[in-house]
């Protein structure tokens, strides 16, 4: 404990040697998923980075785990060695430790390790890789970023991986990993196997619960259940499982709110009538719930699409004109009580633009804006190819993240953002910043030009945003600052 008051102690300190740029040399390999943010109560804290550096000889090579403040000064450096058939295919920073997934191609295994800040391992998870094709898909996305994510940090108890293979026709198993970063505990939650494929999610922990959210199909034609499972955090064993329904709706979990106290958890939902539940029918709108220990709920709140179709254009069925469904990305309680969601639009297969609804401190909707963009499609695979080839991170989605203070009085949300552009003429990477301050939204944009083989960017301190380029040839990482607005 003391190691990490040290650490975030050293990431403080640090604010009045700010620096725009870092550089990493003799980096053969970043590793883009195991690489981000540290970020506590919601601010930027500094930032890690892992990479492969040096062939130690033909079995063995170097990894580097730097970590930076949030204005780049280095505060450590890490090293270690290990196989060179291993890819990092993911990393996480929980607040004491670090948590990584490596995978090796030849032996076919997978290890979730976890390491403290001085780099000594303290915890390790292993499981058999499926297949050659999963380990294929494994290098590609842990050198661009581009899959969903798999490895979570569980609060200050450790990491929780979520593990899905598809056996046959649609036959889904699905199991939750846990490593704690405190003891050598580690243990397996398996939820039951589905025939049609299944859908899960971590919604959120709590003080001794992590809280997933499932959907069991039993046709494909239909869109299945949804529940939700606590597991207990110390031993692994379920706590509840919960439908999260009244006498009249069924309720469609899809993301947390601000953590309350003790067990109980705040959820945004969408809501259908209970006789319609597992149908594809139509949902009636969106509610804000709190739920207690067992699933039960405590507090709720409705808005019909009725009522959001007064500020939204659309069908009164969740279907908005322009901007088809919405696919909710976060949740931002304010100082002031007052509650903002961020929004994408999804029209069958085409990304439409971004909305931001408001909700006030009785969470009943009080506004909703739409930030037009270029609408493309979610299935372009041409466009996915180039952007492999060009090292860069294909995504679904066009936002990226959301970031600003520790209370949200102010924040900002960032999304890519294309232009309209001719056949022949070069791709531009832009992107759209949303800025909430003094209770006023305002917009900006910010154009980056590089010749940088990988590009991604990353949350900051308030007010600004983190981009990261990468040059194969020069083996060089460069990490740099950008203002926003």
């Amino acid at each position: 404990m003391k190691n990490i008051f040290l650490l975030f102690l050293m990431l403080s300190i640090t604010d009045l040697s700010a620096q725009k740029k870092y550089t990493l040399d003799n980096v053969s390999t970043i590793y883009m998923k195991s690489s981000g943010a540290i970020i506590q109560k919601n601010v930027v804290k500094g930032y890690y980075f892992l990479y492969e550096t040096d062939k130690i000889n033909r079995k063995e090579s170097k990894y580097v785990v730097v970590i930076l403040d949030q204005n780049l000064n280095k505060v450590k450096e890490i090293e270690f060695e290990d196989s060179k058939d291993i890819t990092i295919s993911e990393g996480s920073f929980n607040g004491n430790s670090f948590g990584f997934v490596f995978k090796n191609e030849k032996k076919k295994y997978v290890e979730i390790r976890v390491y403290d800040i001085n780099g000594l391992q303290i915890n390790t998870f292993t499981r058999k890789s499926e297949s050659d094709n999963d380990m294929t898909k494994v290098m590609v996305e842990s050198l661009t970023g581009s899959s969903s994510q798999e490895l979570f940090d569980v609060g200050d108890m450790g990491f929780a991986e979520i593990f899905s293979t598809v056996k046959g026709f649609g036959k889904t198993n699905t199991d939750i990993n846990f490593v704690s970063c405190r003891s050598q505990q580690k243990w397996t939650y398996s939820l039951p196997k589905t025939e049609y494929g299944s859908g899960v999610s971590i919604l959120g922990v709590t003080d001794s619960l992590l809280i997933l959210s499932v959907q069991s199909r039993s046709s494909l034609r239909k869109m299945g259940q949804f529940h939700i499972e606590a597991v207990k955090l110390e031993n692994g064993e379920k706590s509840y499982e919960s439908n999260i329904e009244d006498d009249n709706f069924s309720f469609y979990p899809e993301k947390t709110s601000a953590k309350q106290s003790g067990n109980n958890i705040s959820l945004i939902a969408y809501y259908i009538d209970k006789d319609k539940a597992g149908s594809y029918g139509k949902t009636n709108g969106i509610a804000i719930l709190t739920i207690d220990n067992k699933g039960k709920i405590l507090e709720k709140t409705l808005n019909s699409f009725d009522d959001i179709s007064k500020f939204l254009p659309g069908d009164g069925k969740g279907k908005f004109d322009e901007l088809g469904q919405l696919k909710p990305h976060n949740v931002l309680r304010t100082n002031t009580g007052k509650l903002f969601i961020v929004f994408e639009g999804l029209d069958k297969l085409l990304i439409t633009d971004m909305v931001i609804m408001e909700f006030n401190e009785q969470n009943k909707i009080a506004n909703a804006t739409i930030f037009p963009k270029v609408h493309h499609k979610l299935d372009d695979r041409k466009e996915m190819l180039n952007f492999y080839e060009n090292g860069e991170v294909p995504k679904f989605y066009d936002y990226e993240f959301t970031s600003g203070e520790s209370d949200n009085s102010t924040f900002f949300v960032v999304y890519r953002d294309y232009k309209e552009k001719k056949k022949k003429e070069k791709d531009e990477l832009s992107y759209s910043i949303i800025k909430y301050s003094n209770a006023k939204i305002s917009t900006d944009k910010l154009k980056i030009e590089s010749e940088a083989d990988i590009i991604k960017i990353f949350p900051a301190k308030p007010g600004s945003i983190m981009v990261l380029e990468y040059f194969r040839k020069e083996k060089r990482l460069d990490i740099r600052l950008e203002k926003l607005g």
